[in-house]
């Protein structure tokens, strides 16, 4: 499942994850609330982690394959597949809801960045099982784009509106008690 941008997929989205989480780490460095700070500094790694991981793409797939045929029971992976990527969706349900819980005071932008970086994880995961049938409709073109793309993007996107956001939201509260000031 290779994204063929001039056959540079994988190293285009992995500048694009860099560029995103440098994104994040400016705006984490306005955060003081400490727990929505660790968010913001956390989602700049799992950025940069992520980035690595789609330079890697299809090795974990690929791991798992070899080992499949090497201990004989490729042809019965299909069932483990699918309680791989069942335990990644609800795992990462429950982590969302345990981080909502968590940032329960936080501002609306956190919980932006929170939904996005669990959607990029949740699917960057998800994609790394290779199971035929996500991989099918992961590759469906939706108005000329992959849905692979479209999916991983707008969770990028995520990052970044929440990121615009809480700057706006800094910039306001900084205008506001210069002019109170």
């Amino acid at each position: 499942m290779t994204d063929a941008i001039g056959g540079l997929g994988p190293a285009i989205f992995a500048a694009i994850y860099v560029c995103v989480a440098w994104i994040a780490w400016r705006t984490s460095r306005f955060i003081f609330p400490r727990k929505e700070n660790a968010l913001w500094r956390g989602t700049c790694v799992t950025l940069i982690a992520l980035g690595a991981n789609r330079l890697l793409e299809g090795t974990l797939s690929n791991i798992g394959r070899t080992v499949a045929f090497d201990q004989g029971w490729y042809g019965e992976r299909q069932a483990l597949q699918v309680g791989v990527v069942t335990g990644i969706v609800v795992f990462f349900s429950l982590a969302t809801i345990i981080w909502l819980v968590i940032l329960r005071r936080a501002t609306a932008s956190s919980w932006l960045v929170l939904f996005g970086i669990m959607m990029l994880i949740a699917f960057a995961l998800v994609r790394d099982v290779s199971l035929h049938q996500i991989d099918q409709i992961i590759g469906e073109r939706i108005f000329g784009f992959k849905l692979n793309w479209l999916l991983e993007l707008g969770g990028l996107g995520l990052v970044v509106l929440a990121s615009a956001w809480r700057s706006r939201d800094q910039n306001t509260r900084t205008d506001r008690r210069r002019s109170n000031g």
